[in-house]
């Protein structure tokens, strides 16, 4: 099993999905592409 940490700077998680999280900074949106986090933990 994975652990992923998301940037604590970041405003709370607006929407999540099987790859990628959606999230807010600084009134912008912020997507995540959570195979890219993946691959670099290996």
């Amino acid at each position: 099993m994975s652990e992923i940490v998301v940037d604590p700077v970041l405003d709370p998680i607006s929407s999540f999905n099987n790859t990628t999280v959606t999230t807010w900074k600084n009134n912008k949106k912020k997507t995540i592409d959570l195979r890219t986090i993946l691959k670099k933990g290996k």
